[in-house]
């Protein structure tokens, strides 16, 4: 974990650390206290101001790549799509299941962290699903990606 006192700077310091280092990344603040900030994980924009977009899960797709099969994941999100689509009542869960089909077919190419960004757009009706019907690499992948 990295503590950041607060400069008139640090922004840019952070913004060009990333730049420099060519790996697009995310980030989750864990305390802010006044100008002082400490983070940990994959950081994209730091400090007062700070923003980013278009991020991707290189990072977490790395650490979690070993318990995750792309192809059980792929069929695990067809399975779970498909009780969805059947289930969905709102426009909400219509959404949550379009993520699920997006992630399905990331995974199916062998993209996985682009299928993690979408099980974290998926939200909780979908982990909830993924533990209802059983599909268990699904639930650990959307589980994973919620807690990024």
């Amino acid at each position: 974990m990295h503590v950041y006192e607060s400069t008139t700077n640090l922004a840019d310091m952070i913004r060009e650390a990333a730049l420099s280092s060519g790996v697009k990344t995310e980030y989750k603040v864990e305390h802010m206290e006044s100008h002082n900030y400490n983070a940990s994980g994959q950081i994209g924009a730091f400090g007062e101001g700070a923003s980013a977009s278009n991020n991707t899960f290189n990072q977490i797709w790395s650490q979690h790549s070993q318990e995750l099969n792309l192809e059980q994941l792929a069929a695990d999100l067809g399975m779970l799509r498909a009780a969805m689509q059947k289930e969905a009542r709102s426009a909400d869960e219509l959404i949550s299941a379009s993520d699920i089909a997006k992630a399905e077919i990331e995974a199916t190419k062998g993209n996985g962290p682009a299928s993690l960004e979408h099980l974290k757009s998926a939200g909780k009706w979908a982990l909830d699903m993924a533990k209802n019907i059983g599909t268990e690499v699904a639930k650990l992948a959307i589980s994973q990606a919620m807690s990024a």
